[in-house]
């Protein structure tokens, strides 16, 4: 079977969650499918620096002459991908074109944030505010689908709910996590020094969007008892945000907790391992998430982990983290001092969420997905 798979979406060397999940989609499916054919759309130079020897001997990188949301790659990308002669075209995306090609077409839709919470895109560019100014097109662009793929129950019924898609064309795969995230990480002796790192502290990772509820992390800091606020800081790792860093740090100095926090800016990713194995706790206070990599990710580690008890994280996390009520500074800080001030309550909570996390096996999801593609090929 030939398969195409759109990796478009990884544009740099910064990555996220979809281009977490797509760069390793790829590497499992090279490694434990060898005997199809991976084409892989994208650009050259950066697929290279992000995906092993391995994966690149064992597929073909194609470049693509349309970028993602432009006219041209709306209306003239079925005919370019058709031209590859796949059998299965995969986008871990849907900014796809709306037609449809000689070829069978297969997204992902991880979450509906521009939907549910239309205020994330008052600051975007201006291109993401036309898209999503119009859920017809994203309708639109999902019926031309033959499957969807979703990593939450949760979020297909928001599929279903707010795009009126049939249940039977949404199929639920979660995502994997990579082995590098475990327990018994060695912390490297300038680690600490290299971050400016106190010996103690929780940790925060991902984005600094409104929903991702940072506002209410910084509430629970100024509501820890003053003996907590001086053992522990907390460390937000993620890319600086212009759009909202300010909003952040007035916040910040309204509630005069400057001295809680350390903000670092984008972690390289092959640190996090070493972030998540450092920290007493990670807090995960995101009103929403479509699947949720840190708190799996820190879980895998062997590191407690508090969330805003919302979206598929209750799901995914259920009674392996700690939930709180999301939205709530005050339900934020009770998880935290609860965790902070028991330490043989953080022990039971690394060790059940550790055993969650041994669910999200890359073996497992390739099995799932490449079954799909097969049954999607047949019909």
């Amino acid at each position: 079977m030939r398969i195409a798979l759109d990796l478009r979406w990884i544009r740099g060397e910064q990555i996220d969650g979809i281009s977490r999940y797509a760069l390793n989609l790829v590497t499992h499916l090279v490694a434990e499918e060898p005997e199809h054919e991976y084409l892989l759309i994208g650009q050259e130079h950066t697929l290279i620096h992000h995906l092993s020897p391995p994966t690149l001997a064992g597929s073909r990188i194609v470049a693509h002459p349309y970028g993602l949301l432009s006219l041209k790659d709306m209306a003239l990308s079925p005919r370019a991908i058709s031209d590859l002669a796949p059998h299965i075209f995969h986008a871990p995306h849907y900014l796809t074109s709306p037609f449809r090609g000689h070829y069978k077409k297969i997204v992902n839709v991880f979450d509906l944030i521009p939907f549910l919470f239309p205020k994330a895109l008052s600051k975007s560019r201006l291109i993401w505010r036309v898209f999503y100014r119009f859920p017809l097109l994203t309708s639109t662009i999902l019926r031309s689908a033959d499957a969807i793929v979703t990593a939450s129950e949760h979020t297909k019924r928001d599929i279903m709910r707010l795009l009126r898609m049939p249940a039977e064309k949404i199929h639920v795969i979660w995502c994997g996590l990579e082995s590098r995230f475990r327990q018994g990480i060695s912390i490297e002796p300038d680690f600490f020094l290299r971050y400016h790192l106190p010996q103690k502290f929780l940790l925060y990772v991902g984005r600094q969007d409104p929903y991702k509820g940072l506002a209410y992390l910084i509430e629970a800091a100024a509501l820890l008892p003053e003996r907590l606020r001086r053992e522990y800081r907390i460390v937000i790792a993620g890319k600086t945000d212009e759009r909202y860093i300010g909003d952040i740090h007035a916040l910040i100095a309204r509630y005069q907790v400057q001295d809680s926090f350390i903000f670092l800016n984008y972690v390289p990713d092959n640190d996090l391992p070493q972030f998540y194995s450092a920290a007493t706790l990670l807090v995960h206070p995101s009103l929403y998430e479509g699947f949720g990599f840190p708190p799996l990710e820190a879980m895998a580690c062997g590191t407690p982990v508090v969330y805003a008890d919302d979206s598929s994280l209750s799901e995914h996390l259920g009674t392996a983290g700690f939930p709180v009520t999301p939205a709530s500074g005050q339900a934020l800080t009770d998880g935290i001092q609860v965790l902070l001030d028991n330490a043989q309550l953080r022990q039971e909570f690394s060790e059940n969420g550790y055993a969650q996390a041994q669910h999200y096996s890359w073996k497992r999801i390739i099995s799932q997905t490449l079954q799909l593609y097969e049954h999607t090929a047949a019909q």
